[in-house]
């Protein structure tokens, strides 16, 4: 990677010395020139160079590692996310089960009225067949008594 960049250093070298009017013209040095002029700007250079790239190479490190974390902490905001539905659902839960019990106390209420409501048709309707018993054995007697008292002037008389 390094032969190939100082292969580009050498390239830029060479055509901004035959780009720049300012510069020696190219063709007036020698090829064992422009190798010493290439070498001794890529020593110059390098250490600088070989700097940076060691610092980019902790900067993306270092990126990445950013990177990971806001990832995992993202995560985490999810899983906080996915908890807070957790605890919504109970809540809710909790609130039908409240709802469930105040609905299963009124059932219980209304069983105990209805079954009281039955023993008390039960004893009003034995109550009732008491008493229309009793009217009907009132009336027996009262028919007896009649037949006894219109059948005695009979067998009197006789």
């Amino acid at each position: 990677m390094e032969i190939e960049n100082s292969k580009e250093i050498e390239k830029l070298l060479v055509q901004s010395t035959t780009t720049d009017s300012d510069m020696v013209d190219s063709n007036s040095l020698s090829k064992d020139s422009l190798d010493k002029l290439v070498k001794g700007v890529m020593s110059q250079m390098q250490p600088q160079y070989e700097a940076s790239q060691a610092t980019l190479r902790d900067v993306c490190k270092s990126q990445h590692i950013l990177i990971e974390t806001v990832q995992a902490e993202n995560a985490k905001f999810d899983d906080c996310s996915a908890l807070k539905e957790v605890i919504q659902v109970m809540e809710q839960a909790k609130l039908y089960h409240n709802k469930l019990l105040t609905i299963k106390k009124d059932m219980s209420m209304l069983h105990e009225k209805s079954a009281k409501m039955k023993s008390r048709a039960l004893k009003l309707q034995q109550q009732k067949q008491k008493e229309a018993l009793q009217k009907e054995a009132d009336r027996e007697r009262q028919l007896e008594k009649e037949r006894a008292l219109i059948a005695l002037p009979a067998s009197s008389k006789q």
